[in-house]
């Protein structure tokens, strides 16, 4: 088999394996964690930040279905 053959054998699976990762890849977007919008101060992502430790916090939240909460928005973004 020549070289060519086979390089044009391999093409399609190339194809498969880089559409998988390009599906398998997500991206991270910080801001909209944090439900702000991009340009946010400083002081605003700390708030933001601060407000979304304490609602997921163990001792701090008192809801006590918040695992399954928290659970079900990870499943949700992913």
């Amino acid at each position: 088999m020549a070289a060519s053959e086979e390089n044009s054998a391999l093409f399609p699976i190339f194809i498969l394996l880089c559409f998988y990762f390009f599906i398998q890849i997500q991206v991270f977007e910080p801001f909209s964690i944090l439900r702000l919008e991009p340009g946010a101060s400083d002081s605003e992502i700390k708030k933001a930040y601060r407000r979304l430790s304490v609602q997921y916090h163990p001792d701090k939240n008192s809801d006590p279905d918040w695992r399954f909460t928290l659970k079900s928005e990870i499943e949700t973004k992913i």
